[in-house]
């Protein structure tokens, strides 16, 4: 293959500054006379090695219609159209033949409607339908006639669009040979033209689109097109020196070296993005369909092509529809072609049932619907783990379920392949995420509105990273258009267990090394640890893009570091651990989930100016009519944490500074000490439930060991009555793990199998990682460390009340670390009691009240701001309350 000297997405250290200068000054001269995506396609050439040509298929003898489905066919096809879902497409289809409009705007609006013809032609015998299908494809005019298509993705549809409504209106043109010789005329010559190659350049620059060394959803509209041409006019004599062998030989070799170009083999995702692999599936499915007919030739079967296809699935929302993440709209997937298609075609049309929207047939395909889905195809759930994890395309998917309730989380961190070959169509996301959840996007990706627009949209401050110094990841920029964006970043560290799921992206952009750590408790809410190192003193910039404020239809609102975004099903609680020196912020951006779509919604941020700084933030969704969390940071030493509580459970999350040996930390269950950088605890009634450490050994509570090993490791693991389940990674080379949980360990398995303690030390021996599995003794939390005794607390402590702001109550919890005698009074701001709530002496232990916002006499007190003073002899601390009427 030959080796060409162009302007490429990244610059090699090798090409010098000045080549670099000409390259934008070219950029600058030529853009205002090409079409921007034309340029786009030279400057993103780059000499990528591909793997052998595929098979040239052999064409038989022509047979109409033979593309959608044949004659033979056409008995059951009418049987459908008399049940559902196939009634409802073919009414759509029945009610655009029967209002055609008396004017089309273009060409494609006419081929369009003249496939709509020819299929209810088919269907009925309705020569009137054929008649006026024969007439619009008379009047399509393509390039080699002086027609214009437009940008090569959009004359590869109306290709396929003619190629199919002529093969379906072919046995009424049987008796007309002037109409058929101009209509086979017209696109033969159009093939031959697309063989030949569409030319894309930049001025004197010009390389045909067939011979580009990137490949992308234009290759594979243009050639799936030129694919279903060949078949209609398999016994044509040819057109400019090349015939239909020609035209099919191109076509599956652009397609299958377009597919594999695009699809990363590991995890199949699709470079440009989810959006774009649906793009680009409008035509290449239908030409993959008929080349398994007409030859049995199945790509389908393809371990490449069924990664991608499974990869699409794997990412769907709750509600069925994929993210629109790159340069991508919410959208939705093929599902019912591939249900009698791929080995797993029951799970493609649950996917395709399950979809908030309907069922998706994208315009102008319902009579492909009608010929491919396939009924007696069972849908069936995925039977796989609801997270996965998919590191060689860069994608956690975090979800609690495979239901349209679940909660659900998209973080990003991709490398390699998956991230150079989205080119233009890429963004500098890494370390990105959006969530979903209470049947709501709750925070959200900017989206794409469309290419001439997505300059807005497309660079690192529209997703949900770290800044710094005003910058996220490089977008790579010739003039005023994208070539690419982000640097590689990687999955790392990730499991999943019945209680939690965690995975780690890495990433480095100015300068600096970036850890987010991201901790699915409970399968309920997010975690998120920001880890970042740099040599040098940076502005940091944490962002969160709720879907919330702005023109989103949804309300925005703070108070100190809780940030709320909520929409009529539910909203999204955002609180950060509280440290001194950091900047609280928000401003409204845009995002867009549809074409042309821009609507604005508010950003969280949060500065600070460090060399390294930790941010700590917990994710809540919540659904109106739910309880909401009590979201506090607790006092510490050597890190940050925080803790989650509601009535039935209470949890600490912390995060340990990168120079401190560990962290101490004051909660109601004691005081944990942990070496860990990112740590969990969850307490259920004062008795430890469930517990994480990730880079580090131990956690102690109340001074004893809960859990110890003799090298770092990660460990996540939840108790349940007489068992205990998790997960444990360290070192291959081995590593001793202790635990002291209130239970004596029975017995312990390790990936599945069952280890034994260590005969010199009561620890277990273990090495690598692999799923954890205890069978533990009675219950013995009350001689242990693991258990509060019954009421009692280590510290005194008046926590933040709850709710607040408020209007009809507000509960009080305080600790107690001695006996003594309390005051829990309510004053106003100018120093007067004007509620007594406690007044007694109170033994050691932790206490709540309710106050129902009334004074002293039963009257209601006023709106505005209250002081709630704990008093135990000489201490006394003090809590801010908002009451609202």
């Amino acid at each position: 293959m030959s080796t060409r000297t162009v302007c490429t997405s990244v610059w090699p250290r090798t090409i010098s500054s000045s080549f670099r200068l000409r390259c934008g000054m070219l950029v600058a001269k030529e853009v205002f006379v090409i079409k921007m995506r034309m340029l786009f396609r030279v400057l993103v050439l780059v000499a990528v090695p591909f793997g052998s040509n595929a098979t040239a298929q052999l064409l038989s003898q022509e047979q109409h219609p033979g593309l959608l489905f044949n004659a033979s066919d056409i008995p059951l096809l009418q049987e459908r159209i008399k049940r559902e879902p196939y009634a409802t497409w073919w009414r759509t289809i029945s009610a655009r033949v029967d209002a055609a409009p008396s004017v089309y705007d273009n060409d494609r609006a006419k081929a369009r409607q003249a496939k709509s013809l020819g299929f209810a032609f088919a269907m009925t015998g309705n020569e009137d339908y054929a008649a006026e299908g024969v007439r619009l494809l008379q009047e399509i005019v393509f390039p080699p006639r002086g027609g214009d298509m437009g940008e090569p993705h959009l004359e590869g549809d109306v290709v396929a669009l003619y190629a199919t409504a002529y093969d379906m209106l072919h046995p009424f043109l049987v008796g007309d040979e002037q109409a058929m010789t101009a209509i086979r005329g017209s696109l033969a010559e159009e093939a031959g033209r697309l063989f030949e190659g569409l030319k894309v350049g930049v001025g004197a620059l010009k390389y045909r689109l067939h011979a580009t060394d990137h490949l992308d959803n234009w290759h594979l509209r243009v050639y799936g097109a030129l694919g279903l041409a060949a078949w209609a006019l398999a016994e044509h004599e040819g057109y400019g020196g090349s015939g239909p062998e020609d035209w099919a030989g191109r076509a599956i070799d652009v397609v299958t070296r377009a597919l594999d170009f695009q699809i990363e083999p590991e995890d199949g995702s699709f470079a440009e993005g989810p959006f774009y692999a649906r793009y680009a599936a409008d035509l290449y499915m239908p030409y993959l369909l008929t080349l398994k007919e007409k030859t049995g030739i199945n790509l389908f079967a393809d371990a490449k092509l069924r990664k991608m296809h499974l990869w699409q699935l794997n990412l769907r929302l709750p509600n069925g529809r994929r993210p629109n993440i790159e340069d991508g709209h919410i959208e939705d997937f093929y599902g019912h072609y591939l249900a009698a298609v791929d080995p797993i075609g029951g799970v493609h049309r649950w996917d395709w049932e399950h979809n908030e929207k309907g069922l998706y047939v994208s315009k102008y395909s319902e009579m492909d619907a009608i010929a491919y889905f396939d009924d007696r195809v069972s849908a069936r759930p995925p039977d796989w783990p609801p997270t996965v994890f998919m590191p060689a395309a860069g994608d956690a998917v975090f979800r609690s379920d495979w239901s349209e309730q679940a909660t659900y989380m998209l973080m990003r961190g991709e490398h390699g392949r998956a991230r150079a070959r989205g080119a233009g169509h890429e963004h500098p996301d890494e370390t990105s995420f959006i969530l979903y959840a209470k049947g709501e996007m709750l925070a959200l990706d900017a989206g794409y509105i469309n290419y001439p627009n997505h300059h807005k949209v497309n660079s690192g401050r529209n997703h949900n990273l770290v800044l710094i110094n005003g910058e996220g990841p490089p977008l790579f920029m010739v003039g005023d258009i994208a070539l690419g964006g982000g640097n590689d970043a990687f999955l790392e560290n990730f499991y999943s267990t019945k209680f939690m799921d965690s995975g780690t992206v890495t990433a480095r952009y100015g300068n600096t090394d970036i850890q987010r750590r991201v901790l699915f408790a409970g399968k309920q809410y997010f975690a998120v640890a920001d880890m970042l190192s740099s040599e040098e003193e940076n502005l940091y910039e944490w962002r969160l893009h709720g879907n919330g404020g702005g023109t989103s239809g949804g309300s925005y609102k703070r108070q100190g570091a809780l940030a709320r975004w909520t929409r009529d099903r539910g909203e999204l609680l955002a609180y950060q651990a509280e440290v001194a020196d950091r900047n609280f912020s928000e401003r409204d951006t845009v995002h867009s989930f549809a074409y042309a779509q821009e609507l604005t919604h508010t950003v969280f941020r949060v500065e600070t100016i460090a060399k390294t700084a930790d941010f700590l933030t917990i994710l809540f969704p919540r659904g109106l009519n739910e309880p909401e969390p009590l979201l506090q940071t607790l006092a510490s030493s050597g890190g940050q944490a925080v803790e989650v509580a509601t009535k039935l459970w209470r949890d600490q999350v912390w995060i340990r500074e990168r120079l401190a040996d560990q962290i101490a930390i004051e909660a109601e269950s004691g005081v944990i000490v942990s070496d860990a950088r990112m740590g969990f605890a969850r307490f259920v009634k004062g008795r430890l439930r469930a517990l994480a450490l990730h880079g580090g050994s131990y956690i102690k509570l109340n001074g004893k060991v809960l859990v110890e090993a003799d090298a770092e490791i990660e460990l996540s693991l939840a108790i349940e009555g007489r068992a205990a389940s998790g997960y444990v990674r360290g070192s291959d080379s081995g590593y001793f793990l202790s635990m002291k949980l209130g239970q004596t360990v029975e017995q312990l398995r390790h990936s599945g199998i069952k280890i034994e303690e260590s005969p010199t030390a009561a620890a277990f021996e273990l090495s690598g990682a692999g799923a954890l599995d205890l069978s533990l003794g009675e219950d013995q939390a009350q001689d242990t460390a693991v258990a509060i005794e019954l009421g009692r607390s280590p510290i005194f402590a008046l926590y933040p009340t709850w709710p607040n702001p408020f209007n009809s109550s507000s509960n009080i919890r305080y600790a107690l670390a001695q006996d003594g005698r309390v005051r829990l009074d309510i004053y106003n701001l100018v120093g007067q009691r004007i509620r007594a709530l406690v007044s007694e002496h109170q033994t050691a232990a932790t206490y709540e009240i309710g106050w129902d916002g009334k004074i002293e006499s039963g009257a209601n007190a006023a709106s505005g701001v209250y002081l709630v003073k704990l008093s135990v002899g000489p201490k006394l601390m003090t809590r801010k309350l908002l009451l609202l009427r």
